[in-house]
């Protein structure tokens, strides 16, 4: 009895794809590999060749039907010879190795390797950047932002993006202070986002000059603050010279803002504070007798207040608190009074509001200062000649500010979160300088390590398989945002 030892060699079959000429070969290689696919037949490996650029696809070649039974070879010596011999080195080797991804290049055989990127790979040092989260407009070089409690909402995904997201890629940021690029002008600003950073190209309606005896962190203080309080209790809410006003979270920049405004109009004012060191700024600071200072951490406050009305309520009542405080607050509000609504947590949570209390004539005033930004142009244009007409009479001064360098950026949203800061959280990128008037050149700021942006040839065409399908809609736009003009678009049906 003898053994007999039989070699199966593989089959190769061999056929020459023509050069780039990919409507010869790709469709009918695509046909062949599905129906074979469907018809549940064994296909033997197909090999791929290229010799010409390092994007020429074949990597991708994959991920199509019958994709698992693809091996390629990439010539990168496009000096050599492109006839493929299994029988000869170094295809032998290749074939003997059956590996997926084989590389020929300076006459040596490799492969390609997933290669773990070492820390900060995808960074560059640069002096221009932000921080991310059809109009005449001017470049301003930016020394400080100011931080609202609607970026750090955005930031911890608390509420959505409002509409703005859908011209912008960066919604955190919406106030600037600076100097701009050609004239050095000193000017302040409103944006839809993207002010956490070293330049902006802002809108000419959105910005104005800062008033002389003001530095650039007094200009960044009262944008946002000034100018929810200006919309909610001026524009919106009416508010008339005596009345009796309920502010909220009251040491907070809007809360000071609200203060200065109310003060000015000679207004009956109670706040509440979230801890003891916060009413005593209040008292110190503003004068605000400690028997008008309740607490905003309870609602306790409701049945203080009426008490001290005597049972009336107030006129105006500014609200920040959610869930059952505001429903406390509410009920706070006088007959024919305003309840002005600058919380957005339970706007976006749909919380339900009785109606009864509209039997007394009550408003009800919600602030979306960024939805008055994209939908009423002139509103800045205005609020910032209210500023410059109330800069000196005590209406409109700046709010105490924490200040912290952008390379603490991160610090500053986790300090805001804490609730303990009062007044205004700054973001500086550059330090002021003493001249206030005109400069001819603006300093650069100090380079750091950041992420570079994402961009897109507009002279290329990009493929998106699949792009009919949901993601592939919401892709599109964003590519094109980032500078992408040419797609080819495809799907199953």
């Amino acid at each position: 009895i003898g053994t007999v030892s039989v070699l199966f060699r593989q089959i190769v079959n061999e056929s020459e794809i023509p050069d780039k000429n990919y409507e010869q070969w790709f469709g009918v290689l695509q046909q062949k590999l599905i129906t074979a696919k469907e018809a549940d037949n064994q296909t033997n490996n197909v090999w791929l060749m290229a010799d010409d650029l390092g994007i020429n696809g074949i990597v991708g070649m994959r991920l199509e039907p019958g994709g698992e039974n693809f091996r390629y070879i990439f010539n990168m010596d496009s000096n050599s010879e492109t006839n493929i011999d299994f029988n000869t080195k170094p295809y032998s080797d290749i074939l003997a190795n059956d590996l997926v991804a084989n590389v020929i290049k300076g006459g040596k055989l490799g492969t390609y390797r997933h290669i773990k990127l070492p820390k900060d790979s995808d960074k560059v040092l640069s002096n221009e950047y932000f921080l991310n989260l059809g109009q005449t407009r001017d470049l301003a070089g930016l020394q400080c932002t100011g931080l609202s409690f609607h970026d750090v909402m955005l930031a911890t995904g608390r509420i959505p993006s409002g509409p703005e997201v859908v011209f912008m890629d960066c919604t955190i940021g919406g106030e600037f202070a600076g100097r701009l690029a050609e004239t050095g002008e000193r000017v302040m600003g409103m944006e839809s986002g993207r002010c956490f950073a070293t330049s902006v190209y802002a809108a000419t309606h959105t910005y104005a000059k800062i008033p002389d005896n003001w530095s650039i962190n007094d200009a960044v203080s009262i944008l946002s603050t000034y100018s929810t309080a200006y919309y909610g209790l001026i524009k919106a809410g009416r508010l008339r010279k005596g009345e009796s006003i309920l502010i909220h979270s009251a040491a907070g920049g809007v809360g000071q803002s609200a203060i200065n405004i109310c003060k000015h109009y000679e207004c009956d004012i109670y706040v509440t504070v979230g801890n003891d060191e916060k009413k005593q700024f209040l008292i110190n600071e503003y004068n605000i007798p400690e028997n008008k200072i309740f607490n905003s951490r309870d609602i306790l406050f409701k049945n203080q207040i009426m008490e001290a009305t005597e049972g009336k309520g107030v006129d105006v009542v500014l609200n920040s608190l959610s869930g059952e405080k505001l429903d406390a607050s509410y009920s706070c509000v006088a007959n024919h009074g305003r309840f002005v609504e600058m919380g957005r947590f339970d706007m976006v949570q749909n919380k339900k509001l009785g109606m009864f209390d509209f039997v007394r004539n009550i408003d009800f005033i919600s602030v979306v200062l960024d939805l008055v930004l994209l939908d009423y142009p002139d509103f800045l244009p205005e609020f910032y000649d209210w500023v410059h007409k109330n800069c000196t009479n005590g209406c409109v001064k700046p709010i105490n500010q924490n200040v912290f360098p952008a390379a603490e950026a991160e610090k500053a949203f986790r300090y805001m979160t804490t609730g303990k800061h009062t007044g205004k959280i700054v973001i500086k990128t550059r330090d002021e300088e003493t001249n206030r008037g005109p400069l001819k050149a603006v300093k650069p700021v100090p380079e750091m390590l950041v992420s570079a942006k994402t961009y897109f040839n507009p002279n290329k065409v990009y493929i998106i398989t699949g792009g009919l399908g949901g993601f592939g809609l919401e892709l599109i736009p964003w590519m094109q945002y980032f500078g992408a003009r040419k797609f080819v678009v495809t799907s199953r049906s």
